[in-house]
């Protein structure tokens, strides 16, 4: 299961943090595009309900960041849980 995620922002530079579960499932490998660049490889997710953040920085050139969230695998091994995600300006 892959997910695209677009926020509408001013341009500029920002750190964005993305909180993940595996929900109790298999462990999961996340990767994350963000405006067209990997961002985050294979940021390991543990099987159980404990929350993993992975953090990047990206400019935002067209007052949008788009983010692709991905793993590697097939079938169950695919699922993953997006917890939610923080976005802030950088001066």
């Amino acid at each position: 299961m892959d997910g695209v995620f677009r926020v509408a922002l001013p341009d500029g530079k920002y750190k964005v943090t993305c909180h993940f579960c595996s929900g109790g499932s298999n462990p999961q490998e996340i990767n994350i595009i963000a405006n067209g660049k990997k961002k985050i490889k294979k940021l390991k997710v543990p099987r159980g309900n404990r929350i993993v953040d992975g953090s990047y920085t990206t400019t935002v050139t067209d007052e949008w960041l788009t983010q692709v969230i991905y793993t590697r695998g097939k079938g169950q091994y695919k699922r993953w849980g997006w917890s939610g995600f923080s976005i802030k300006r950088i001066q």
